[in-house]
């Protein structure tokens, strides 16, 4: 497998039940395994050494995971589905809990993000049914190898083993006559046609969560959230159209909301908090991983995808080293199409800029036109759906928000898209 960069490992929480030592230690060696291998996994035996309130700590595993291990076994299955007392197996009663309800909350992302998993000695008799053993992906670690553990790590790095290739050149063919088909013909002609296939468009927003922020600009940034996703939502063609995700960023990069469709009536937004100073090489690995991880899941739905977009909110230059974040910005945006190398599903990326952020800065980031530079505080008030409308009128080519002035929104020129630097 191909080296995974450190700068943005995969947060993962390994839920299991105590039911034997025996069972206990191949968890532990599951842990140790992940580790070693660059996936930031969790487990309850460090958190053991201290006094700790286990409710709590069980709920921000939880909600703090990029993926949820949930490991396969008799009696984990007997306690998730309550077919035990309210005594016996509490954490991993307490924990199922928690997976059911962001289940039942968003079902397509739960899919992505509970995983289940069956370890040696154990079988897939002893996946919870309402992670749906018969009818998705169970993961088997035959061995604590790569070999044996591939199809686990490669979900967990953002590393399948199958991407599509580019679209080669579209073939021209000749003509018909405009003779009647015979009836025979038109049976085939029925027989053979083909529904066209649905595209989506992947949305990140980004948003700078450093301490740059503080005060009214991160109260800005969370006030407008809910706008934006008004703004996808009440739009037929942009909510048949766009899938979205919500990330911050600082000195590490979280994704608070999953991929998903904007008109899920169950989406619950994120509040952000400031916290460390403002690294962009996280930004754009986790992304990079994102979109690989999402778009290999749409197109296992069935979707096409277009190009997708990146939108970035930044308030001040960043503290990492510039060849540190140029060089991750290269792995995220650059392919050439005639030697098939670098990353085939590059998104294009609008930046807009405010508080310290430099124009010259912003210009090395991108040359879209659809980005914006606005210093001081009344940047930060400008920036609402209606920067997002025009992005995605851009990308979609045509006027997919016509009502720009919706709390004060920003105009932006038209004209093409132009690709990352």
């Amino acid at each position: 497998m191909t080296e995974r960069s450190s700068a943005a490992p995969c947060r993962v929480f390994i839920s299991y039940a105590h039911e034997s030592a025996e069972h206990a230690e191949v968890v532990r060696h599951l842990w140790l395994f992940l580790r070693e291998h660059g996936v930031d996994a969790v487990l309850d035996l460090v958190a053991t050494q201290e006094r700790v309130d286990w409710a709590l700590w069980m709920g921000d595993r939880v909600r703090e995971a990029d993926r949820v291990l949930v490991i396969a076994s008799a009696a984990y299955r007997e306690r998730a589905e309550g077919r035990l007392g309210s005594g016996e197996g509490r954490g991993v009663q307490w924990e199922a809990r928690l997976i059911r309800d962001a289940l039942y909350r968003d079902q397509q992302g739960g899919l992505h993000r509970f995983v289940p998993v069956v370890l040696p000695g154990q079988s897939r008799d002893g996946v919870p049914d309402f992670l749906a053993p018969a009818t998705t992906t169970v993961y088997t670690v035959s061995e604590f190898t790569l070999a044996g553990a591939k199809s686990l790590l490669r979900l967990l790095l953002g590393q399948p083993e199958e991407i599509e290739p580019p679209l080669g050149p579209t073939p021209v063919f000749g003509h018909r006559d405009h003779a009647s088909p015979s009836p025979s013909t038109r049976a085939t002609q029925h027989d053979t046609h083909e529904l066209p296939r649905r595209y989506v468009l992947p949305l990140y927003l980004a948003i700078d969560v450093s301490r740059s922020m503080e005060g009214p600009a991160i109260d800005a940034a969370n006030n407008m959230l809910p706008a934006i996703l008004d703004m996808l939502a009440r739009n037929p063609r942009v909510a048949d159209t766009v899938r979205f995700s919500v990330l911050s960023y600082s000195d590490d990069t979280r994704v608070h909301l999953a991929m998903r469709d904007p008109v899920c009536p169950l989406i619950t937004l994120p509040r952000l908090v400031c916290r460390g100073g403002l690294q962009l090489a996280p930004l754009f690995e986790k992304v990079r991983d994102r979109i690989s991880v999402d778009i290999s899941q749409l197109h296992a739905e069935g979707m096409e995808t277009c190009q997708p977009a990146l939108v970035i909110l930044i308030s001040d230059n960043p503290i990492d080293p510039p060849e540190t974040w140029q060089s991750a910005l290269s792995r995220l945006t650059h392919y050439d199409k005639a030697s098939r190398q670098g990353f085939p599903w590059r998104p294009k990326v609008f930046v807009h800029g405010v508080g310290r952020v430099q124009q010259n800065f912003i210009n090395s980031l991108t040359k879209s036109e659809c980005s914006y530079y606005a210093p001081g505080d009344s940047g930060m008030r400008r920036f609402n759906a209606g920067l997002l409308a025009n992005c995605m009128a851009m990308i979609l080519d045509e006027d997919i928000y016509e009502d720009t002035s919706c709390s004060g929104g920003l105009i932006l020129p038209t004209g093409p898209v132009h690709d990352v630097m």
